[in-house]
């Protein structure tokens, strides 16, 4: 808020150091020239009281950036933004959907294997895990974040690497001993 206050007090200062006659006040005002568009977005965007440490958050008033807004929103309600993104979609949709998009494939066959809570007692996610088979090839839309690596690998030796601690994922390691109870 100093920042802000000095800025546009500058058109004010600068009107004073005009009728100066020293040449070093004249350097000044020359080289301190008013920026109102700076001053502007300051007193647009900064909240009048700001927290004294950043990560507190709060810096940038509500209302100033739709995207920031929701953002903030969804950290402060992190809980209820879950369980609606959770509702919103049908878990074998989504599975199908995820499938396509990380590994460009499309399943023909979509067997439920069970759900789990990977991090019960920390967090209320819930995960639902399917067997997809019956593979058809499509086109791979990962998120520019995420990488992935495709190791084509038959469900007995996916095991073995689950029991040699290859595989320590643990949804995958659930994913890969539900498989096998099933096909087997």
């Amino acid at each position: 808020t100093k920042l802000r206050t000095g800025l546009t007090a500058l058109p004010d200062i600068e009107d004073l150091l005009t009728a100066t006659q020293s040449s070093l006040l004249e350097d000044i005002r020359i080289n301190s020239a008013a920026r109102p568009d700076l001053a502007d977005l300051l007193l647009q965007a900064i909240n009048d009281n700001p927290p004294m440490v950043i990560r507190e958050g709060g810096v940038i008033k509500e209302g100033y950036d739709p995207e920031l807004d929701e953002l903030r929103s969804m950290s402060e309600n992190a809980a209820e933004f879950l369980v609606k993104l959770e509702q919103d979609e049908n878990p074998a949709v989504c599975a199908m959907r995820e499938l396509e998009e990380e590994i460009g494939y499309r399943s023909e066959k979509l067997t439920f294997l069970t759900h789990i809570h990977p991090a019960i007692g920390f967090a209320s996610e819930k995960m639902w895990i399917y067997l997809a088979e019956d593979l058809v090839k499509t086109t791979e839309n990962t998120d520019h974040d995420e990488f992935l690596e495709i190791m084509p690998t038959s469900l007995a030796e996916a095991v073995k690497m689950v029991w040699d601690g290859k595989i320590t994922d643990v949804k995958t390691i659930i994913g890969l001993l539900w498989a096998e109870r099933l096909l087997s």
